[in-house]
């Protein structure tokens, strides 16, 4: 694969679904989380990941070095529209709710996939946001990576491991 958005994101979902247990659904934020046909208990709990912003700076010899920030959105099923839950329903979902950010965050901290072609993901903000009556945490990352382009060929993202 060529692309390092591609690559990354795939490697970012065997992370997450290999490490953070009760997650369901691990998918790129394309808005589904609007769509009330998706947010449903059978998506819930899901992580929805969206690569914010990349800055480029041009460095020696042809290569680019990337600083990307990207927002893993947590959804949990606290509370859905048209459900009625106790009191004491709403806590534990609460509860378990942080439970999964922690082990979502401790997951991916300074974790870096085992090739290292990036830089280790830095935790950088966590907030909370209201989508159409949805509560979501946001998780925002930091990592970087560098590519060198040779002319007539395309990104090579197998950069050595940096030290």
């Amino acid at each position: 694969m060529d692309s390092f958005f591609a690559t990354y994101y795939l490697d970012l979902q065997h992370r997450i679904q290999s490490e953070v247990s009760g997650i369901k659904t691990v998918e790129p934020d394309y808005g589904q989380a609007n769509k009330d046909k998706w947010l449903s208990a059978a998506n819930l709990p899901s992580v929805l990941i969206d690569f914010s912003e990349t800055v480029y700076e041009n460095i020696v010899l042809g290569g680019t070095t990337a600083n990307v920030e990207l927002t893993l959105r947590l959804l949990t099923d606290i509370y859905l529209p048209n459900h009625e839950y106790t009191h004491e329903e709403i806590q534990n979902r609460a509860v378990r709710h942080f439970e999964l950010e922690h082990q979502l965050a401790k997951a991916l901290h300074g974790w870096q996939p085992d090739s290292g072609y990036v830089q280790p993901l830095m935790l950088s903000r966590a907030y909370t946001s209201n989508d159409n009556g949805q509560k979501t945490r946001l998780l925002k990352f930091t990592t970087s990576y560098e590519e060198y382009v040779e002319k007539g060929k395309s990104f090579d993202i197998s950069v050595p491991k940096w030290q």
